[in-house]
Order: C-alpha cells, then sequence, then structure tokens
C-alpha cells in the first residue's frame, strides 16, 4: 500500500493542537516532505538501494550518435547493468567515472555525466552488441498534493511523520521541541535497522541459493 502524503499530514498535525493548518498552512510542509522524501531516499541508497531501483534505462544499439551519447533521466543511484550482443550472450555493464571513458579499468563500461548516458572506449568495441538496460533510482518531483506517494518502504511512516513534527514544532511558538526530536531520532535508528536487517536476509538468500 502507497504511503501518501495525506497520512503523514494528518499524523503529525494530530501531534499537538497548534499544528492545525490555520497556524501552519500546508505549502512549507509540503516544500519540507519534498526535501525529506529525497535525504530519506539517499539514506537508503547508501545501505540498500535494491528496494528503490524500480526504474530501467533502456537503449538499444549502437547509438546514432556515440560522441554525444544519450538523454539520461535526473537520478540518485545508478546500479551495473546488462549488455546484450547478436549471439545471444549477455555480460555485465559496469559504470565508471567519465574521465575513464577512454579506457575504463572494466569493460564493457559506461559512464552518467550532467543526464547524458556516455558509452566506453570506441564505437567498434560495441559491434555486436543489440541492447543494454540499466537500473537506476529515479529522483523524485516535488510532492504537490495530498495525493501524492513516497517512494521509499512503506516502513518510513514514523521516521516522516516525526520529521514534519518537528518541522512543525518549529515554526510553531510555545510548543516544546525536544520530545519530537527524541522521536524522530529514535524512529530514524528503527528505520535504518530495518533496512540494513533487510539487505542481511537478502544477502543470505543469495548465498543459499549460489
Amino acid at each position: 500500500m502507497a504511503l501518501l502524503v495525506s497520512d503523514i499530514f494528518e499524523q503529525a498535525r494530530d501531534q499537538h493542537k497548534a499544528f492545525d493548518e490555520h497556524v501552519n498552512p500546508p505549502k512549507p510542509l509540503f516544500r519540507f516532505l519534498s526535501r525529506s522524501h529525497k535525504d530519506l531516499i539517499m539514506k537508503i541508497v547508501a545501505v540498500w538501494p535494491d528496494p528503490l531501483l524500480k526504474c530501467q534505462f533502456d537503449l538499444t544499439l549502437p547509438l546514432n550518435d556515440f560522441e554525444n551519447g544519450e538523454p539520461f533521466p535526473k537520478y540518485l543511484f545508478a546500479k551495473h547493468g546488462i549488455v546484450k550482443w547478436s549471439n545471444n550472450r549477455q555480460t555485465d555493464l559496469f559504470l565508471v567515472n567519465h574521465r575513464q571513458l577512454a579506457s575504463p579499468p572494466r569493460w564493457p563500461a559506461a559512464a552518467i555525466l550532467a543526464c547524458r548516458f556516455y558509452l566506453g572506449t570506441t564505437p567498434a568495441s560495441w559491434t555486436g552488441a543489440v541492447s543494454l538496460r540499466l537500473p537506476y533510482v529515479r529522483e523524485p518531483g516535488p510532492l504537490k498534493d495530498l495525493t501524492s506517494e513516497f517512494d521509499v518502504p512503506d516502513y518510513a511512516e514514523d521516521y516522516l511523520v516525526t520529521s514534519a513534527t518537528v518541522f512543525l514544532a518549529r515554526r510553531t511558538d510555545n510548543v516544546p521541541i525536544s520530545q519530537f526530536l527524541d522521536e524522530r531520532r529514535d524512529a530514524l535508528r528503527t528505520f535504518m535497522k530495518a533496512i540494513t536487517s533487510q539487505r542481511r536476509a537478502q544477502k543470505a538468500r543469495v548465498r543459499r541459493a549460489l
């Protein structure tokens, strides 16, 4: 079930009677939650990006313009992909620094620079390549209304609620903030433990499957 902005708004406002929208209009909270959304995604990516790799960059080869590359969507993280060849073989595609494109440490290689996707070495090196696929984590857009969805696991709810509560408390006179800060810290710790636990469980499943 998707985590909606309305879920966070309602729970955060319920934390104190002074948090009603007459005192705290929604627009600043929308902007804050949009920033928090992106920051939380980056925290997840730093530990275990796999749950957020929901987007695929698919490209048919050869490229029309090898030197200028192809447009790439706004993203926060991209993972190594797959190259398909005309002989039905598949190989890993490695992402490298754009300065390494001419002579990458691993091959086949590619780089992303300023929302452009470039293949490594020369066009001749890609003879026989027919397509590639690269999973990535998209950069979220601004949250615009109550039906906007957060692109994070549902168990991020407590952290988002406590973060919104701290934001509202800082904007409201005569509201003690220390308790809300403690709750936010505890919610973040619990959330990151859950992400770490899921990563370990996934690695264990992979080891058992080998």
